[in-house]
């Protein structure tokens, strides 16, 4: 192998310290020509699942590398630095649980070792800032070419510690899944990936509050909730222009219960379209059923609570409660409107 031209770093350090300076110093001398990216040194500290997640939606959009990761409540202790390589890259860091998921991402893990070779190791070593002085000069010198079979002793893969998979469940009426993060936003990304969602309508009731589904956070009214699927393919919780985190009063760990709101169109009504006016007539005096977002008639004469139906796809950023976009319906029987006016 002759090395990666990248190493990226993920930690806990923070920036008000000199940690991450040290790291970055360490690496300058060990591999002088290889270029470092910062994913984040905002994990919360000791916060392994965090760091875990930060790391394994990151590193598919970096360049093929070396990718040092640190939050290690355990440094020092029993607990075994690895490197683990993979099909796109070679992760390091402790064997927490804080590697694996990043692992997957990268194709998975072919093997592994642990970081017993001493050559590589910068001394005298620290008991509490193995960052600097093991996991630094590793990254350093697989990136320069250092072939991972020179690091340590092999380690099975299927040794390596694992965090426990998060809560997802999918019940007849609701997604019910665990926050795994909450962004400087407020924004709740949840463990459920986005075909979780693919047999559920488009309202929800979240915590006793209503919800609606989109594509974007103006989905949603101002300052209310909207579901969506995040930029990494999760589902997520957020208000449009304000936190979800706040408004639910909800922190990492928490299991939220999606319910599905049970809404269907009688079978004597179908779609004919959507509109977006203030309000219309059929032009021969009759008004046809009309609903506003909430399932509320406008100018009509049956509540329908609207779901998702041979058009439902289309009304989804329609439903929150905006009355300027509506549902023309019409009976079985009934002709088609010809003659619409504003």
């Amino acid at each position: 192998m002759s090395g990666y031209p990248i190493i990226s770093l993920t930690t806990d350090y923070g920036l008000a310290d000199g940690f991450v300076g040290a790291c970055h110093g360490v690496i300058a001398r060990w591999s002088p020509q290889s270029r470092i990216i910062d994913i984040s040194h905002e994990i919360p500290g000791g916060d392994i699942t965090r760091g875990a997640l930060v790391l394994a939606q990151t590193v598919p959009y970096l360049p093929t590398g070396v990718h040092m990761a640190v939050v290690d409540p355990g440094v020092g202790t029993t607990r075994r630095p690895v490197a683990v390589e993979t099909e796109n890259g070679v992760l390091v860091g402790p064997d927490n649980g804080l590697l694996p998921w990043a692992a997957d991402e990268l194709g998975g893990a072919r093997r592994a070792v642990t970081l017993t070779e001493s050559r590589f190791h910068r001394h005298p070593v620290s008991h509490t800032f193995h960052g600097r002085d093991i996991f630094a000069p590793v990254a350093a010198v697989l990136a320069a070419g250092v072939a991972i079979t020179d690091l340590g002793q092999s380690v099975a893969v299927t040794d390596l510690i694992r965090l426990p998979e998060p809560i997802a469940i999918l019940d007849e009426d609701a997604l019910v899944a665990q926050v795994m993060h909450i962004d400087r936003f407020g924004n709740l990304q949840l463990s459920a990936d986005r075909n979780m969602l693919d047999d559920y309508g488009e309202t929800f009731d979240v915590n006793g509050h209503r919800a609606v589904r989109g594509d974007m956070f103006a989905a949603a009214s101002l300052n209310a909730l909207v579901i969506l699927i995040d930029s990494a393919g999760k589902v997520a919780v957020a208000v449009n222009g304000g936190s979800a985190a706040t408004y639910l009063g909800i922190e990492c760990g928490d299991v939220l219960r999606l319910e599905a709101v049970k809404t269907s169109l009688p079978q004597r009504f179908r779609v004919v379209a959507t509109m977006h006016v203030p309000h219309l007539t059929d032009g021969v005096g009759q008004s046809p059923q009309l609903f506003g977002g909430r399932g509320k008639p406008v100018g009509g004469r049956l509540p329908v609570n609207l779901g998702r139906m041979s058009e439902g796809t289309l009304l989804g950023h329609h439903l929150g409660g905006r009355s300027d976009h509506l549902l023309v319906c019409r009976h079985a029987g009934f002709q088609p409107f010809h003659q619409c006016s504003v």
